[in-house]
């Protein structure tokens, strides 16, 4: 996966020092925010991501350029740096390709 943007990445006040597309782990936030504990409904927001299909975004999917730099240690060619067979990855549809 390549996502872009922002330019400036965004800051989570007490979370993160940036957070861009490229690194944005809904899940790994999810669980940063809730051992800070704040007051809030965790349960309820990580069961309406799960619903929505929202886990680790991309950190988790196939990077169509596995050379690049910004490509996440965690994406599944990262380290045998093949390239994505797109058209088998969408065979089935969309579902999960992006979440």
């Amino acid at each position: 996966s390549k996502v872009l943007g922002p330019d400036v990445p965004v800051t989570v006040p007490g979370v993160s020092n940036g957070v861009k597309w490229t690194d944005l782990n809904p899940l790994s936030l999810l669980n940063t925010m809730r051992s800070m504990m704040f007051t809030f409904p965790y349960d309820t927001l990580e069961d309406l991501m799960k619903r929505a299909g929202i886990g680790t975004a991309y950190q988790e999917k196939p990077c169509l350029d596995p050379l690049d730099p910004e490509c996440p240690e965690t994406e599944p060619n990262k380290r045998s740096a093949q390239l994505p067979d797109v058209g088998a990855e969408l065979s089935g549809g969309c579902y999960g390709f992006a979440t």
